[in-house]
């Protein structure tokens, strides 16, 4: 029985479905501070958002400057001024409220897509895209 049951684990391995068992890369999660403010708070330009990304599974070095945090579902890009790799932890830096200023008060779904430096075909050897990892709230 045993034996059988490494032998289906060695077969979903071998044909590429290991990176459904939790192989491969993936982000794990994210965290957006704030995660509420108001309408008034948006077009201000002191404030600013940081992005927290935790990711596991990468075997080759990630492109941090490549790194893509957005709002659902029009995919629209968070500009940082700055972003950070330590460990596993993705940091993006200094993103301006204006992100949600042209958007009514509501709840918005943060998505976001990590790959890593381009090989020598010009493209990452790694990309992954992960939508709904959280939400940020725009009041009255």
């Amino acid at each position: 029985m045993k034996f059988a049951a490494f032998l289906a684990i060695l077969a979903l391995v071998s044909t590429g479905c290991g990176e459904d068992l939790g192989f491969g890369p993936e982000i794990v999660s994210m965290t957006v501070s704030p995660d509420t403010l108001s309408t008034t708070e948006t077009g201000m330009t002191d404030q600013f958002f940081t992005i927290t990304i935790e990711v596991s599974g990468f075997t080759d070095e990630i492109d941090v400057e490549a790194t893509r945090a957005f709002i659902q579902p029009d995919e629209v890009d968070a500009v940082y001024e700055s972003a950070t790799l330590v460990g596993n932890t993705i940091t993006l830096d200094r993103i301006a409220t204006g992100w949600f200023q042209t958007l009514p008060p509501g709840t918005y779904d943060i998505g976001a897509e990590v790959s890593t430096v381009p090989g020598d075909n010009g493209q990452p050897t790694e990309a992954v895209e992960r939508l709904n990892l959280t939400t940020v709230t725009i009041t009255e």
